[in-house]
Formats: structure tokens, C-alpha cells, sequence
């Protein structure tokens, strides 16, 4: 799947100059650690009880939809706009 989408890996030395191109500016790892540290609130998710994949696959919907849906009230309660979220990259 990666080789189709022609995705590079690269993990970035500390002192490493930026990449040249589309891909300046700083790496995105932290989104993608954020997002696991939320999905492993759910114990359904981080213990994995579920043998069939559809049924885990569901959990792992389920619990997408949740954080999204408790970010969206936050940031309506905060008023804050969502033009400047950095839920996704």
C-alpha cells in the first residue's frame, strides 16, 4: 500500500536541515502520537477483545467519531474557529 502511494519514510536526525520542497517545515510525528494516546483511552481499542477485524475495525470507528465529536464541543464552547485545527495535517 505504501509503494502505491509512493510514500517515502524518513525519520529526521536531531540537527537535520528541513527537506526541500512540498515537505518544509517540521515533522508531523506528534499528530500521530497524539491520536494514539486518544485512541488508547478506550480499552475496547488498546486491549483488543474483539477476534473478528470488523468488529475491532467498528471499535476503531466508534472511537474516532467520539474524539472528533468531543473535539468539535470543545472548540465550540471555547468559541475558538476551526479554520486553525491541527487535528489533521
Amino acid at each position: 500500500m505504501i509503494k502505491r502511494r509512493n510514500i517515502r519514510p524518513h525519520i529526521r536526525k536531531k540537527g537535520e536541515k528541513p527537506l526541500i520542497g512540498k515537505y518544509k517545515g517540521k515533522p508531523k510525528r506528534w499528530v500521530v502520537e497524539r491520536t494514539n494516546s486518544w485512541h488508547n483511552r478506550f480499552r475496547a481499542i488498546l486491549i483488543r477483545w474483539e477476534r473478528k477485524a470488523e468488529n475491532y475495525l467498528a471499535s476503531l470507528y466508534l472511537a474516532s467519531s467520539i474524539i472528533v465529536f468531543n473535539f468539535l464541543i470543545g472548540s465550540f464552547e471555547t468559541g475558538s474557529k476551526l479554520d486553525n485545527w491541527s487535528f489533521c495535517p
